[in-house]
């Protein structure tokens, strides 16, 4: 079921996918696992030897993934999960080599990089951590606004551009701490007023019951005696 470290494990599952696929151990892996970080791209300088980040910069509530107040578990009333959607931005620095050829391996990582979430697009329940419940997730590059991007990296003032992309991934669920426990109703009582027993009552007001001359109940007619 989901739990409050959904964002945490989100970003843990990006980071294995990337580095089973980009930091394979065999002769020809193009990274080590450490070059691969969940870091903001500020913290790559001169001297580091991180070459692909995938950095969380962005947390939304999606109304699509809100639609209900309560759920029922058992005997008990929960609020129902916060529904969100994360933003990522997947990022590539180029190699320690100088000019063209430091560029175009960054160009390429940056592919491989694309391709690894883009084979992982859909992420089935059953493949993900437990903390991200037993929903299907999605992880979805998007299609970004140039303005978009200049305020994106109008944040990062100090950092040159850098060849990158960013993702969505949905839905990421952050489970409730309220919860009321209820009885379920099972049986009802319920009491039926019998109004032809009053009716009996009201047949003369001094409260006598009527005498009935017996021949004439015979003959299909009823009379009072007086």
């Amino acid at each position: 079921m989901a739990a409050p470290t959904a964002i945490q494990e989100t970003t843990n599952l990006l980071l294995k996918l990337l580095r089973l696929r980009l930091a394979r151990n065999n002769d020809d892996e193009l990274l080590n696992k450490e070059q691969i970080q969940p870091i903001p791209p500020t913290a790559v300088d001169d001297e580091s030897t991180v070459r692909l980040t995938i950095y969380l910069f962005g947390v939304s509530k999606t109304g699509s993934l809100n639609t209900g107040t309560t759920r029922v578990s058992e005997n008990r009333k929960e609020k129902s999960p916060l529904g969100l959607e994360l933003r990522y931005l997947l990022m590539a620095f180029p190699s320690g080599e100088d000019g063209r050829d430091g560029v175009l391996d960054q160009h390429r990582l940056l592919g491989l990089a694309m391709q690894t979430l883009y084979d992982a697009e859909t992420i089935e329940p059953e493949e993900l951590p437990d903390a991200l419940g037993d929903e299907r997730v999605t992880v979805t590059l998007e299609q970004r606004d140039p303005t978009e991007l200049t305020d994106l990296w109008a944040t990062f003032p100090e950092l040159p551009l850098h060849p990158s992309a960013t993702y969505a991934v949905r839905p990421v669920r952050i489970p409730s701490t309220q919860s009321t426990p209820f009885e379920r109703v099972s049986e009802r009582d319920v009491q039926v007023s019998q109004g032809a027993e009053s009716e009996a009552d009201d047949g003369d007001e001094d409260g006598e019951t009527p005498d009935v001359d017996m021949d004439d109940r015979d003959s299909g007619s009823w009379r009072s005696s007086t």
